[in-house]
């Protein structure tokens, strides 16, 4: 699983990401990170908070991060996972 989010990193950082707003990009995150919760089958709650704006877009071209999340924290990978893969994606308008 790694591996292959690795590779589209590094393949996918020149391709250009569609804009969105903070609000969009929480809720994006929000509900890939519910949807593999359910496919685990657990009741845990995660609750994801909006994004912040890099001064300048980092190496691989994102231009947002988020910092914070409040919940369960033996899913703050899989938290990670999905924000990496939105980060892959999706720009901050």
């Amino acid at each position: 699983m790694a591996g292959e989010w690795l590779k589209r990193l590094t393949t996918e950082r020149d391709r250009p990401r569609e804009l969105h707003t903070a609000e969009e990009i929480r809720v994006e995150v929000q509900r890939r990170v519910d949807e593999k919760l359910a496919e685990l089958g657990d009741d845990a709650t995660v609750e994801i908070h909006e994004p912040y704006r890099y001064a300048e877009p980092d190496p691989l071209g994102h231009n947002w991060a988020m910092r914070s999340f409040t919940g369960d924290r033996e899913y703050f990978k899989l938290i990670g996972l999905e924000v990496a893969n939105v980060q892959a994606i999706w720009n901050l308008k």
